[in-house]
């Protein structure tokens, strides 16, 4: 192993989620020798998102909701942000709210647009402005609902990501 590159791939190879994905910003940034790559970074991201590693899922999702190296594909995008969201992914949750407010890889759902804003508005500004922007469109009735629900599901995140050991 001659540099870290080399080091990284051959980590990467063997199945680990943190090399793949490290593996994955070096060719999505054209660093450690390797040519900037939109094509091979979404290859590796997928493999560590396969392996759980919630910043691969998201970038994957990203990759797919921008086309970067892929066809722009909204359901592929939505998969993979969601399973960033659901661990906890703060700018994975701002993107799933927007995506269900959109109606981008879902069906248009305000309320659930709500949920996953108001869970990432707890340290992210802009979804913040966006939970506040939806929230006066909502009845009071639905904007406490999501609010319930946003609140069961952070409990439920916050569960699991500390028996699983999230990436």
């Amino acid at each position: 192993m001659e540099d870290s590159g080399e080091q990284l791939r051959y980590e990467a190879t063997k199945g680990d989620p943190i090399a793949q994905h490290n593996f994955a910003l070096m060719y999505f940034k054209g660093e450690g020798g390797l040519i900037q790559s939109d094509e091979e970074a979404p290859k590796w991201w997928r493999m560590a998102g396969e392996n759980g590693h919630q910043g691969s899922r998201f970038r994957l999702g990203s990759a797919f909701y921008r086309g970067q190296g892929t066809s722009i594909r909204f359901g592929e995008a939505a998969k993979w942000v969601l399973l960033a969201a659901e661990q906890g992914n703060l700018e994975a949750q701002y993107r799933l709210g927007l995506m269900y407010w959109r109606g981008e890889g879902f069906p248009r759902d305000l309320c659930e647009a709500y949920v996953w804003l108001n869970l990432a508005a707890v340290s992210h500004g802009d979804a913040k402005q966006g939970r506040d922007d939806l929230g006066v469109r909502l009845s009071p009735s639905i904007r406490q609902l999501a609010e319930r629900c946003s609140t069961a599901l952070h409990k439920n995140i916050k569960l699991l990501n500390s028996a699983d050991g999230v990436h």
